[in-house]
């Protein structure tokens, strides 16, 4: 590794006949600065066994892989892969029955208390959002009519926290709808008992960016394959404001 420092008395020091493993500085001189050569021994902690050192590189990326740069694009890769195979069900009632898939808490998903952290219940329902769509075929619907959507808020109520290890289930499917927006609900199980109940709110767009009002394109969405969404009972919005959210929810 080479770096670039200005042309400092402290940096004028000539230790070339060190050990390799040491950090050495040399005097190759460059117009109006030294260059220091760095060069650090590829044993950065040589008395531990090479068999080790894999070990703990594989249990730190297998621990830690869903933080690594790109990982969270990543997961969306067999997402499009079976989108592209035509293997979703594409079935308007998906949407209303709701759709599911579960994981576990790892390390990388704690915070300071020693369970799941806030921030990670957003994170899951990116992919909640992107599976009931596609389950349902409401994604394909949208770009098939030149139509697009996008998140405009989302919210949670914490009931249990979900420990190291843990393993949950997010089940989300609609909840209801006003004049603008659409309501998506999400809830976290974890052995059959609630510990997270959230809502997402989605704006459906067209091209041009004119909103869709929810009414007009879900009737339109119900009439494929000849099924009906909104024959269902569509609950009133969700109420955000205090004791009172998550109220009309059952647990």
């Amino acid at each position: 590794m080479k770096f670039w420092f200005p042309n400092l008395p402290f940096f004028r020091l000539n230790h070339s006949n060190q050990p390799q493993h040491s950090i050495y500085f040399s005097h190759k001189t460059q117009p109006s600065c030294k260059l220091i050569d760095i060069m650090v021994s590829t044993a950065l902690v040589p008395f531990v066994p090479t068999s080790l050192k894999v070990l703990l590189a594989a249990a730190f990326t297998f621990l830690y892989w869903r933080s690594f740069p790109l990982a969270w694009h990543l997961v969306y890769i067999p997402v499009f892969i079976k989108e592209r195979l035509n293997k979703y069900r594409k079935d308007p009632k998906v949407l209303i029955e709701g759709s599911s898939f579960g994981g576990r808490v790892y390390l990388d998903d704690l915070d300071f208390n020693m369970h799941m952290s806030n921030s990670c219940y957003f994170k899951k329902c990116d992919y909640a959002r992107i599976d009931l769509f596609m389950e349902s075929g409401f994604y394909q619907f949208l770009k098939a009519n030149n139509m697009w959507w996008a998140v405009g808020g989302m919210w949670f109520s914490f009931k249990k926290e979900i420990k190291p290890f843990s393993a949950w289930i997010l089940t989300s499917k609609l909840h209801s709808y006003d004049n603008k927006w659409i309501f998506i609900e999400h809830k976290f199980t974890v052995n059959g008992q609630v510990h997270a109940i959230g809502f997402s709110k989605i704006v459906v767009k067209r091209r041009d960016r004119r909103t869709v009002e929810p009414k007009e394109v879900l009737t339109l969405f119900s009439k494929l394959k000849g099924g009906s969404v909104l024959h269902q009972t569509i609950e009133q919005p969700p109420n955000s404001s205090g004791i009172q959210f998550g109220s009309d929810v059952s647990s």
